[in-house]
């Protein structure tokens, strides 16, 4: 069982697109607005898609700690496996790159744990869900993906086991519960619209709470989602196009135009880097309507 968030909690999200896609977080708020009106609590988006353990250490201090977190949910593993080389003939290369990157998020995890540990968040780890290597999909499988993730699931058991971490077992639930149903869309690794709820619902009964029957999104929560969605953009573009946190606003600017300028077509970052352009010059703004939207949609109403 996992403990219900206190009342006045600020809990950041942290982890891939599974979180990005604000699925599972949009859900939570709804559960605990539906049964604890005058909560208090701040849910906050700190997901990146296609983020790891690794680059999550660089965003810390710019996209988790500005929000004073009293309490982390984290959720890695998918893009860390590098599962994308078992695309890739069977080689040494190919091996030991696969025990590189699994090595690299056992050491970062770990790291990312100790640093919001330290800062006094109590941190929440949440298993990858597994990859869906049998369904029938116009996606072509990845031969191997269902056990490269179930080792990254045990080793985040692992990691909770050693620093005495609450755990949300994912791999465990969602390897059993997709024998008999479709949580999966056709890539194989994100949930679809009744997966997320899935998700939502396990992690939530974990708290002893319950979702109820899958519904649309709300209404007052639609105008802060838009403006969550906007800041995962940008930071899909910090990632996918700029890949440094660190340069100043004007490079980054320009490494994303320089893209857009040289891309052939068809590339798949070009939507990345026209985001990129048009919202990371108001991600200020952005990040301000988000709070604002916040507060009163879900806070005071």
């Amino acid at each position: 069982m996992l403990e219900r968030f206190p009342d006045g909690a600020r809990v950041c999200f942290i982890g891939d697109s599974l979180t990005a896609q604000n699925a599972v977080q949009w859900m939570t708020i709804d559960c605990y607005k539906s049964n604890f009106p005058d909560n208090g609590i701040e849910f906050i988006n700190c997901g990146v898609a296609g983020g790891t353990a690794t680059n999550a250490l660089e965003y810390l201090e710019d996209d988790v700690f500005p929000h004073n977190p009293t309490h982390a949910v984290i959720g890695f593993g998918v893009n860390d496996s590098l599962r994308w080389d078992l695309a890739k003939p069977r080689s040494f290369e190919r091996y030991d790159r696969l025990v590189w990157g699994f090595e690299r998020f056992k050491t970062n995890l770990r790291k990312l744990c100790d640093i919001l540990i330290e800062r006094g968040v109590k941190v929440t780890l949440c298993t990858p869900p597994p990859y869906d290597e049998y369904q029938d999909s116009a996606e072509p499988t990845l031969v191997g993906g269902f056990a490269l993730i179930t080792a990254y699931a045990d080793e985040v058991r692992n990691i909770a086991r050693e620093k005495n971490l609450p755990l949300c077992d994912y791999f465990e639930f969602i390897a059993r519960k997709m024998q008999v149903d479709q949580i999966h869309c056709h890539d194989r690794v994100h949930p679809t619209d009744h997966g997320y709820y899935v998700m939502a619902k396990h992690f939530l009964s974990l708290q002893g709470l319950d979702v109820g029957d899958y519904k649309p999104m709300p209404d007052y929560l639609r105008d802060w989602n838009t403006k969550v969605s906007e800041k995962v953009e940008i930071y899909a573009g910090e990632l996918m196009v700029v890949g440094d946190y660190c340069l100043p606003l004007e490079e980054k600017l320009k490494k994303a135009q320089n893209l857009l300028d040289t891309a052939e077509e068809g590339n798949i970052y070009i939507r990345f880097a026209q985001n990129y352009l048009k919202l990371k010059p108001n991600q200020e703004q952005i990040n301000a309507d988000i709070k604002e939207l916040y507060k009163k949609n879900v806070l005071e109403k």
